[in-house]
């Protein structure tokens, strides 16, 4: 997310400007922007018909949607029944 901070009423070539970072907002943005990677490259190994239909990356959360065959899933639904899935298995 950007914000700006201007204290004047324009700003014009040469004028000095600075910039910061959230660092805890930009760490969450690449780890799950690298998850992104990761996820569709285990999903080619394991599927190779799948393709990356969307994904949004925040500094919180990943949303990543893939198809096969034309189909479309939320990768949020598989892992939460897989997960379900191993949990009833262990018990």
């Amino acid at each position: 997310m950007a914000v700006n901070n201007l204290s004047g009423n324009s700003i014009c070539v040469g004028d000095i400007a600075t910039a910061e970072v959230d660092g805890d907002h930009r760490l969450g943005n690449m780890r799950n922007h690298t998850a992104t990677h990761l996820l569709n490259a285990v999903l080619h190994t394991m599927l190779t018909v799948t393709c990356q239909r969307s994904s949004q990356v925040t500094g919180t959360d990943l949303v990543f949607d893939f198809s096969v065959y034309g189909e479309t899933f939320n990768v949020q639904n598989i892992v939460s029944q897989l997960y379900f899935e191993q949990c009833v298995s262990a018990s």
